[in-house]
């Protein structure tokens, strides 16, 4: 919702097109094909030894338990994903390969970026850490 003045507008971005975000946008995607793509980013089986070790070289980041790679990966203690969000859309995709548990989050909107907000929340849930 969008509140303008005193009135409030509902905007409809499901049939916005991304493709404009280079390449944040350029690859449109199923709920199956991700969760494919996220076992495989969690137990790297499809990588040289090489390519792993140059994907999952971990950077420390100010807050606690979170790492991030070069290319565009990010550790949560245990679990490997990918945040995306560019205007409209808004997704989270995570992977323990621990627990051998996959989390998904898409949303379409132009308000904020809400899996973001609870996606620290359902991975806590899952695997709670003192």
């Amino acid at each position: 919702m969008r509140v303008i003045g005193k009135r409030t507008f509902r905007l409809q971005v499901t049939n916005y097109n991304p493709s404009w975000g280079d390449a944040a946008g350029i690859l449109i995607s199923n709920i199956s094909d991700l969760k494919i793509w996220a076992k495989e980013l969690g137990e790297r089986k499809l990588l040289s030894e090489k390519m792993k070790s140059e994907r999952f070289a971990w950077v420390d980041s100010d807050a606690p338990g979170l790492k991030y790679s070069g290319f565009g990966l990010e550790k949560i203690f245990d679990w490997v994903g990918h945040p995306g969000a560019i205007f409209g859309y808004n997704s989270q995709l995570w992977y323990n390969p621990i627990k051998k548990i996959t989390v998904i989050l898409t949303t379409n909107s132009m308000e904020g970026y809400p899996t973001e907000q609870v996606i620290g929340e359902i991975i806590n849930i899952l695997t709670p850490y003192k």
